[in-house]
């Protein structure tokens, strides 16, 4: 026959107590652990899209820099041009509906006061730019049209 002793049963009772613990304290530590690894990870990612962002603020700074430089040397009336005649002279004055200005086509066949004449007062299909119609508001000078 078997004596059980309340002793015994309270030392069966009391290791199952602490196996049930044990097995808490492992899942909390686990749970802990994961918890890290997510911070680690959404650290690491944010530390990255930071890096992204100031290297594209780096890239803006320079385009910017780049966009004034090539503002600051840009030859007068390119502007103008490129509003005003780049559709029917093409973009680098290469000719389209208008005939070719580029490498001085022109140049040989007009003197500069008949460029500026047929700018101002215009010729055949082109309009006259003369009175308003390069500077808004304003009557276009010689200066402007060369």
């Amino acid at each position: 026959m078997i004596v059980v002793t309340s002793a015994a049963i309270v030392a069966v009772s009391q290791q199952s107590e602490i196996g049930h613990l044990t097995s808490k304290n492992d899942a909390l530590a686990a749970a802990k652990a994961h918890a890290i690894r997510q911070r680690n990870t959404a650290r690491h990612e944010l530390d990255a899209a930071q890096h992204a962002l100031d290297a594209l603020a780096v890239q803006k700074a320079r385009d910017e820099a780049a966009a004034r430089s090539i503002e600051a040397h840009r030859p007068p009336g390119a502007t103008l041009f490129a509003t005003h005649c780049a559709a029917c002279r093409g973009i680098d004055g290469e000719g389209g509906i208008g005939p070719q200005l580029l490498r001085g086509a022109v140049a040989g066949r007009l003197t500069e006061a008949d460029e500026v004449s047929v700018v101002t007062n215009g010729r055949g299909g082109m309009p006259a730019w003369g009175v308003g119609g390069l500077a808004p508001g304003d009557s276009s000078s010689p200066e402007q049209i060369q």
